[in-house]
């Protein structure tokens, strides 16, 4: 009974200190009161109050901004256009690039920075505009003193006189020609690749011209059109003894004259000694070379056709010619022009060549003449002698003839002229860049 007793007053005890102690709230904030189980923010006036930044979501072009109104309003600075731009715009093209690019993208971070480029270059491409907007305005206003008024298309006449062309062509060309070097000699009696010749046909000839020939060589040259051969025979001394065999009109062959290629012709002295005999033009032309710089010029067949100190084949044909130039020497008073035919193209001084004309102190001297490859002289107005020409190509070939008192005539391709007469080259150039707009 005792202990029962004393079971009750101690669960009576522990009931009335239960009582006592007070019930768990709320985690709030000291200094605001928010309730902070539920993450709501700190009030502003709390010393914990963490304003919150903008995020990069919100970020957009400023498609108002003048970036985007060049060409939509606004004067494009680089095409000129208010209302659109020209296709090859770069103003116009970036603006495009931007709008296509914001439309399509999905990260903001990184469309901000393409996109402020492309507005970046923008301002560069209009201050590019407007720079070259104000030179040409400089450049137009300084010039004024200078104008002279024209036709905004100049006159271009007819054709004055047909045009001809010099054709570009190797001068060297192994096509039509064949050089052979043997290790031994090979006699030359017998038949051979270029001809059959016979002991008793060269001994004829032998007598015949009162020389001596080489039995044997060593090289040999010959062309494909049947013409002539040449044949060298390397001396003891080193240097070569040099045979033409001339082709005639049968077919047979005969050797050209040894004095002739020792001694020279038309009268030229101390010719030296002769060092190499080679086929040019494409296997046109026979050339015998001189230690003293004298050249023999033969044709194809072995025929000979022209010598001088300063002969040359030229890299160009006309009318599928090929063409020789013969310069002024001691034998020759005025260089001129020739083609394979033996037709005389130029004759003149100072012969300058152009692929469409050549030019020339000629027989209006000391005027300068301007002719076709057919050797016919342009003539403008009755004009045929002029102070000075020259040739410019600046979208397209043209001359400038100048004349004492009248001034620049233009003369393009095709011996068209261009407009009047100028006074100042400077115009005259002015005028021809006017009849290719």
């Amino acid at each position: 009974m005792r202990k029962l007793l004393l079971s009750i007053l101690m669960m009576v005890g522990a009931i009335a200190a239960s009582a006592q102690v007070p019930k768990a709230s709320k985690p709030v904030c000291a200094y605001c009161g928010v309730d902070l189980s539920t993450g709501e923010s700190h009030k502003s006036s709390c010393r914990y109050y963490k304003k919150e930044e903008s995020s990069e979501e919100s970020w957009a072009p400023n498609f108002n901004s003048i970036e985007y109104k060049y060409g939509n309003g606004v004067m494009c600075e680089q095409c000129g256009k208010t209302n659109g731009h020209v296709s090859d715009c770069l103003i116009g093209k970036t603006q495009g690039y931007a709008r296509d690019y914001w439309a399509k993208s999905s990260n903001s971070e990184s469309a901000k920075f393409r996109i402020k480029i492309y507005e970046d270059n923008i301002r560069l491409f209009a201050k590019q505009g407007r720079e070259a907007r104000q030179r040409k305005q400089a450049e137009k206003s300084t010039k004024l003193k200078d104008y002279t008024p024209a036709s905004e298309r100049p006159k271009v006449s007819e054709p004055l006189m047909d045009m001809p062309l010099c054709q570009p062509a190797p001068q060297f060309s192994g096509i039509n020609e064949t050089n052979i070097r043997h290790e031994k000699p090979v006699d030359i009696v017998g038949e051979h690749v270029w001809g059959e010749i016979d002991l008793g046909w060269l001994a004829a000839y032998a007598e015949e011209l009162g020389e001596d020939f080489s039995n044997e060589f060593d090289i040999e040259r010959y062309n494909h059109d049947e013409g002539a051969v040449i044949l060298g025979t390397h001396k003891d001394n080193g240097r070569y003894h040099w045979t033409i065999l001339e082709r005639l009109s049968n077919g047979d062959l005969r050797p050209v004259s040894q004095q002739n290629l020792k001694v020279g012709r038309s009268g030229y002295k101390n010719i030296g000694e002769l060092r190499d005999v080679h086929f040019e033009g494409q296997g046109k032309y026979i050339i015998a070379e001189y230690t003293s710089g004298y050249r023999q010029v033969y044709d194809r067949k072995g025929d000979f056709f022209r010598d001088g100190y300063n002969i040359k084949v030229l890299g160009g044909t006309v009318d599928g010619k090929s063409l020789l130039y013969v310069g002024e020497d001691e034998q020759t008073v005025a260089a001129f022009i020739i083609n394979e035919d033996g037709d005389v193209i130029a004759d003149g001084h100072n012969i300058t060549q152009y692929d469409d004309a050549y030019v020339l102190i000629g027989d209006d001297y000391p005027y300068y003449n301007i002719f076709n490859w057919h050797g016919e002289k342009l003539s403008i107005e009755g004009n045929t002698g002029f102070e000075e020409i020259k040739a410019y190509k600046n979208n397209g070939s043209y001359y400038l003839l100048k004349d004492k008192d009248k001034g620049y005539a233009i003369v393009e391709r095709g011996f068209r002229r261009v407009g009047n007469w100028y006074k100042t080259e400077e115009e005259a150039h002015r005028v021809w860049r006017a009849s290719k707009q």
